[in-house]
């Protein structure tokens, strides 16, 4: 592995990490390309603010959890799963996806979602106590 892809994995990281987890919008300027485009299509900085506010106002306290990494020249693919608690307005559950951030100068310019959106999986509600 290079150099280059260890460092593109480390800033992969920090998107779910530090951006979609704890809603540190500067790591939208410090990493995403002026460019930068989701499945295609433009995002500017504010549009990616934009999504992960209504993420967090759909499910707050939602947690993402990074379950793989694989970095191949300028790809990175991140396998990961965000857990819902339960007490939100779409109730307990989680959902499992994949990504695939492709870097230049050191930026994202393209943030791929794998299928599309992935299915929401419900937990199950508790047993009632006795």
């Amino acid at each position: 592995m290079t150099q280059d892809s260890d460092e593109n994995k480390a800033k992969a990281v920090r998107v779910w990490e530090e951006l979609l987890n704890e809603r540190d919008f500067n790591v939208i300027r410090e990493l995403n390309s002026p460019d930068y485009k989701f499945n295609g299509q433009p995002q500017s900085y504010q549009d990616v603010e934009n999504f992960v506010n209504w993420m967090y106002a759909q499910a707050p306290g939602y947690k993402f959890l990074i379950l793989s990494t694989v970095s191949e020249g300028p790809t990175v693919a991140v396998r990961w799963q965000v857990n819902i608690p339960a007490g939100s307005a779409m109730g307990g559950g989680h959902a499992i996806g994949a990504n695939f951030l492709t870097f230049a100068g050191g930026q994202i310019i393209a943030n791929d979602q794998a299928g599309g959106l992935p299915d929401f999986v419900k937990d199950p509600a508790p047993a009632p106590s006795q």
